[in-house]
């Protein structure tokens, strides 16, 4: 199993990878030590050659670099809701060190009058900073200002092809040959950049990770695995970034065979190190490297400009007056000091304020994440939070046990816990109602029910809690949900704003486990504050009624508030709650998951002449801004429908005051109440219609409407988290009158009502599949985990901490 790194043991926490950025860094910088020329490197004997070429082989440090990328990127483009908001997320995060890098560097050349802008006019000099900026070199024939630059443009080359190919696969039918065309294309870069190769290293193991896992006994000795890739790799040739050596010229003289043995044990060494499967890289999780982790692209960036000039100074004070040894001890004691707080402050300065101000500036909608094509083949990875090899845990806190899955935000609940648990996380679902209701279908979940019932609401009027926080805050649940928080956790969720009495006791349990601090997520169903003002403000009725609804709000928004401020990780399920609800929030503690769908799908169909003119409401109405939803919607509908003969269908439970009431009123509308098969009411209906013009969050009738190949049509407000191109797909109107004229308009319209149904069962088989919520939700997990261990690192280290993003090593 993978084993724990002793400095970060209170944390739990695999702080390998960002130690192994740390390493390559110094790998880089100590080549430099001796190309610098300030001592010669050793020859004359084998043993001298050997370390001589040893010595240059370091800068292979690069590539390792590569290796970092190819293994975060793939997750990172998951984690994305759009590939546009992945480069604007790439771009903040090369820019905000590299432009103020490359100036300083730009600066000083033409102040010492490099040969690169001798002889250079004003624009030419403009010509080749402004090249170099957007890192053409050496794509394009122009002189590399930055010596290191080069490998930011092999990342940026990697991430357009990275993000070509998930727009390719993410369509609903990749074709083959662009697929293919891709493929080639990003395997010939490979093949004339050799260089670039090792991100597939990373590549291949992010994808594998299960497998290597599973032969994790084959990943010993790691440190001769990097031995031989530094001098297979030594044997190929391949120092030039510029094409050059080509891996066509490798298969005419036989280097490649050097090249082939440097690749697979770049995958043996990488891999031991990710899943920290030997202790003699046990030293990555050291506070030193853990600092130089964290701070490695701007020490790449910087320490080479450092080094320039306390080389000057050794060989012009130094040396001379005590000799060629003093002189490098110079040298390197200087290099290594300045170099570390130069690149501090950068880090600090550009990689964090400068970029945080990137974001604020340029892009001050931060891109949520949303699944791609999903990165691990076969089963699930193991979670990148446990570092001692054991399942990540996780308590998961609901007002109640989800089955049977007679409402939405039942069925959100359920699949997103299963799906988590399905993606190799422990979790424990407590809540009220009847484990037993559970089907053998769910059981990857730990189902744990709270014994006795809810209070009464007529105990909550006094109270500060919302009516739904503080029905559930019962003798009975506080005492379970104490034993159960006597147990580790790596996470704890908080489902739904109902369950904030129980906020206290998690934080207290969270300060209480400084040794392993779990991650508190929010699992939001809506913007309950905006909701509950909407429904408050538009309430009908009596006086008392709309002044406790107008108390309840307030407290709803208090506590809902107070919740978001508190955890580490809120998650909405739609792109508009998150902004809203999110808004104050930093970018990493925010996670969209849109419902994904499992339930019937049928089969395909045509709407004809034959088919009955009816139109289909469906859900659970139990919930009183479901029930004025409803009310006015059939206020509306019902003499329209009336008028050009259409029946409406109501599908779903409803309180038998309101049934009764409003099928006093009805000449078009039946109401068949709860129906566990609603295939043969959809197989006889032309429409199904989501009327919710109050509440937010995902309405997930859309999917049973979508897979049940029935068109849709919908007031605008209630799509809120549909794709753009799925809405599309719906008939739409700002208002319940402008919907029910669209439905009458189009009932007859059978083309439109066929391409309709069509074109969204497509997109919806494409975009919603729950397996990849769940891989989702434990990555942004881990990343927390991740984000606080090194933050508690650096702390640990005596340095000004500041929380930032540490996802990507960037060379």
């Amino acid at each position: 199993m993978p084993r724990e790194i002793p400095v970060n043991k209170k944390h739990d926490f695999n702080a390998a990878l960002n130690g192994y950025r740390g390493f390559c860094a110094l790998l880089v910088f100590v080549f430099h030590l001796g190309s610098a020329g300030v001592v010669s490197l050793p020859s004359g004997t084998l043993l001298k050659d050997a370390a001589a070429n040893l010595w240059i082989s370091l800068a292979y440090g690069v590539e390792m670099f590569f290796m970092i990328s190819g293994f975060v990127i793939l997750g990172s483009l998951l984690r994305h809701a759009t590939l546009k908001g992945f480069l604007q997320d790439r771009f903040i995060r090369i820019y905000s060190a590299w432009m103020p890098a490359l100036a300083a560097v730009t600066l000083v050349c033409i102040a010492l009058n490099m040969k690169m802008f001798t002889g250079a006019s004003f624009l030419e000099g403009l010509g080749i900073f402004a090249g170099n900026l957007l890192l053409l070199p050496p794509l394009l024939p122009l002189p590399l200002v930055h010596q290191g630059s080069w490998s930011l443009s092999y990342e940026w080359v990697f991430y357009i092809s990275a993000v070509i190919g998930a727009w390719l696969l993410r369509r609903k039918l990749p074709q083959a040959w662009r697929v293919g065309a891709w493929a080639i294309c990003s395997g010939l870069f490979v093949c004339l950049y050799p260089r670039s190769m090792f991100f597939l290293t990373g590549v291949i193991v992010f994808g594998c990770r299960p497998w290597f896992t599973r032969h994790e006994r084959w990943l010993k000795f790691p440190l001769l695995s990097l031995l031989v890739f530094l001098a297979a790799w030594h044997l190929t040739g391949a120092d030039k970034a510029e094409l050059s050596d080509t891996v066509f010229d490798w298969l005419e003289n036989g280097r490649w065979l050097a090249a082939l043995t440097a690749f697979v044990a770049s995958l043996h060494m990488f891999a031991s190190i990710t899943l920290d499967a030997s202790r003699q890289f046990g030293f990555l999780g050291s506070r030193a490297f853990q600092f130089v982790g964290t701070i490695s692209y701007s020490f790449y960036l910087w320490h080479a400009l450092v080094m320039s000039a306390t080389k000057r100074l050794a060989n012009i004070y130094v040396v001379p007056h005590y000799g060629v040894a003093i002189g490098f001890l110079f040298f390197l004691i200087s290099s290594m000091a300045i170099g570390l707080l130069v690149s501090w402050v950068s880090w600090a300065l550009f990689e964090v304020r400068f970029a945080k101000l990137l974001r604020k500036t340029f892009f001050r909608s931060p891109d949520v994440r949303r699944p791609g094509p999903l990165p691990v083949p076969g089963e699930p990875a193991p979670s990148p939070a446990s570092s001692t090899g054991t399942q990540m845990r996780c308590l998961w806190i609901a007002r109640y046990i989800p089955y049977p899955l007679d409402a939405g935000a039942k069925v959100y609940s359920a699949r997103l816990a299963q799906s988590l648990a399905e993606s190799g996380v422990l979790v424990r679902f407590i809540g009220f109602g009847d484990a037993h209701e559970v089907p053998a279908a769910a059981r990857s979940v730990e189902w744990l029910e709270v014994p006795g019932k809810k209070r009464g609401k007529a105990f909550t009027v006094c109270g500060a809690l919302p009516i739904a926080a503080a029905i559930d805050s019962t003798k009975a649940y506080r005492a379970l949900l104490g034993a159960q928080l006597r147990e580790r956790w790596d996470a704890i969720v908080l489902d739904g704003y109902g369950t904030g009495w129980a906020l206290e006791r998690c934080l207290a349990y969270q300060e209480a486990s400084r040794a392993h601090r779990p991650v508190l997520v929010h699992v939001s169903h809506n913007h309950e504050e905006l909701l509950w003002h909407a429904m408050a403000s538009e309430a009908r009725g009596p006086a008392l009624k709309r002044f406790a609804l107008r108390s309840n709000a307030k407290k709803v928004s208090v506590l809902e508030r107070r919740i978001v401020r508190s955890v580490d990780l809120l998650t909405t399920i739609t792109d508009e709650d998150r902004r809203s609800l999110g808004a104050d929030l930093r970018e990493e503690r925010t996670l969209s998951l849109t419902p994904g769908y499992i339930g019937w799908v049928a089969s395909e169909r045509r709407i004809t002449a034959e088919t009955p003119r009816r139109v289909i409401v469906m859900g659970s109405f139990q919930w009183i801004v479901k029930q004025e939803n409803l009310t006015r919607f059939i206020e509306i509908a019902d003499p329209a429908f009336k008028e050009h003969g259409i029946e409406l269908d109501i599908i779903g439970d409803i309180p038998l005051e309101l049934l009764s009431v409003l099928q006093a009123r009805c000449r078009a509308t039946c109401f068949h109440g709860f129906v566990t098969d609603v295939a043969p009411l959809f197989a006889r209906a032309r429409i199904g219609v989501v009327p919710e013009s109050i509440g937010g969050g995902f309405k997930l009738k859309f999917l049973d409407y979508i897979f049940g190949r029935l068109p849709v049509a919908t007031v605008s407000q209630a799509a809120a988290g549909l794709p753009e191109e799925l809405q599309r797909t719906m008939l739409s109107s700002g208002s319940l009158e402008g919907l029910v004229g669209e439905i009458v308009s189009h009932m007859d319209r059978l083309d439109d009502l066929n391409r309709m149904q069509e074109s969204a069962f497509a997109l919806g088989k494409e975009r919603f599949i729950w397996r990849a919520r769940g891989e989702r939700l434990r990555q942004a997990i881990a990343d927390v985990q991740q984000q606080s261990a090194c933050t508690q690192a650096r702390r640990d280290a005596a340095q000004p901490a500041t929380a930032t993003d540490v996802e990507l090593a960037v060379s």
